[in-house]
């Protein structure tokens, strides 16, 4: 006696004939690696924002290595047929570590200020004297900003 085919719960069409039971073709593949790829050196981004300068700047190489696989697998997967939330995705993923990329870049300017504030933080024991450092971080930040301000000319 010959089986039959299964049939899916939904349709009374058989389960191997369904229409969204695409096979992935080696393009599809080959644009999924792709955003793996992207995905672990976004997830290294995120990772490194985290450590304290110099090793954050390792964030600014990997934010960009991010981006450019982020752009190739928005290539890869609009050629291959990839379709769902791939794409948005990936575009929101790639958006996201040149965003990190840039803010990490930027911290380079205020170097000396990172490094005091890092000091003090290794320094601090009690709640209060952590406090203490992050006032004196923020209000060595606002003078920095404000003396840029100057300089160039917005502030009358």
């Amino acid at each position: 006696m010959k089986k039959a085919p299964k049939q899916s719960p939904k349709t009374s069409q058989p389960a191997e004939k369904r229409p969204h039971d695409a096979k992935t073709t080696p393009a599809m593949q080959r644009a999924a690696r792709k955003v793996f790829k992207f995905a672990a050196f976004l997830l290294l981004t995120l990772l490194l924002q985290g450590l304290d300068l110099p090793w954050r700047l390792l964030a600014v190489a990997t934010g960009l290595a991010s981006a450019v696989y982020g752009v190739m697998a928005l290539i890869s997967a609009w050629k291959s047929g990839l379709r769902g939330l791939t794409i948005p995705a990936v575009a929101v993923g790639t958006l996201m570590s040149v965003l990190m990329a840039v803010s990490t870049l930027l911290a380079v300017f205020i170097w000396d200020i990172e490094m005091d504030y890092k000091d003090c933080k290794d320094g601090a024991i009690t709640v209060s004297a952590t406090e203490q450092c992050e006032a004196s971080y923020k209000s060595a930040v606002e003078q920095w900003r404000s003396d840029l301000e100057s300089k160039a000319g917005l502030k009358p």
